[in-house]
């Protein structure tokens, strides 16, 4: 099993490693096994492949590593860092004007907004890791990253705290498959030793921009008035905004627009090894 994560990842860089210098997209097989220098063809028959070895090469192991690492944690990190934001920041539209507005201080409402996150989120966490699989993390990730800030920046609109708990369910349905497929996502890229630093820093990095969460809030609170908007509705418009961008940038970034099903075919291809 350590065997093929090792081989998986190998193809994984390689692949990226020639998108990312030489800018043209291999046309077939044997044109990658002519361009990579991590892999060699040993037969003669030149229609088919029927053995391949791997020759280790520490300086371009280093280099492509160092490309993946800034082309996926970074944007990983931004996008998970917003989703805690994002399901986290009820409590500062509760006291920026939405109690009083939506009158949820009355009974158990903001109780019940807060809990229907959580329903949807949990219930759907495992499908979500199936629909994985068969969507691609990049449409997967990109595309509910994409409509979670949609619905952010809907919930700036509505008028009631039964529209705040519906809008707050959706979202938990969405974010239900976002970690998942981060951590999907870097499994393909990396062994298994790597992977226990990155997802550190991934997770690290989440942890320290959310804890920004309070001072955006409330640099976004003194927004209170402008176009006849309340401070609370410019928190959720503007930040639903910024993962709408960030969700975008997500779909372009060359490293996770690669699926490991693209490389699933090289991986078959050296299972012998």
């Amino acid at each position: 099993m350590a065997s093929d994560t090792t081989h998986h990842s190998n193809i994984s860089r390689e692949v990226f490693y020639m998108k990312s210098v030489d800018k043209k997209p291999p046309r077939d097989l044997d044109e990658i096994l002519g361009r990579g220098e991590m892999i060699e063809r040993h037969q003669a028959q030149p229609s088919s492949v029927e053995e391949l070895s791997y020759i280790p090469d520490p300086v371009l192991e280093k280099r492509t590593l160092r490309k993946v690492d800034i082309n996926l944690i970074p944007i990983l990190g931004a996008l998970y860092s917003f989703a805690l934001i994002d399901r986290t920041n009820l409590g500062f539209l509760y006291i920026s004007g939405m109690a009083k507005e939506l009158n949820m201080d009355i009974g158990e409402r903001y109780s019940i907004s807060v809990m229907a996150f959580f329903v949807p989120y949990i219930i759907l966490e495992i499908p979500s890791n199936i629909a994985i699989r068969f969507v691609g993390t990049s449409r997967w990730l990109s595309s509910i990253a994409l409509l979670w800030g949609l619905t952010m920046v809907s919930m700036s609109y509505i008028d009631t705290w039964q529209g705040i708990a519906g809008t707050r369910a959706l979202m938990g349905a969405l974010e239900a498959g976002f970690f998942p497929a981060c951590a999907y996502l870097v499994s393909c890229w990396y062994t298994r030793r790597e992977m226990q630093l990155r997802l550190a820093c991934f997770y690290l990095m989440s942890v320290l921009a959310g804890g920004f969460a309070s001072i955006l809030a409330y640099g976004l609170y003194t927004l209170d008035g402008k176009a006849g908007r309340s401070g609370w509705r410019w928190i959720l418009f503007v930040e639903g905004l910024i993962t709408v961008g960030l969700a975008v940038v997500a779909y372009l970034c060359k490293s996770s627009n690669l699926e490991c099903k693209c490389c699933a075919y090289f991986v078959i291809v050296i299972a012998d090894l």
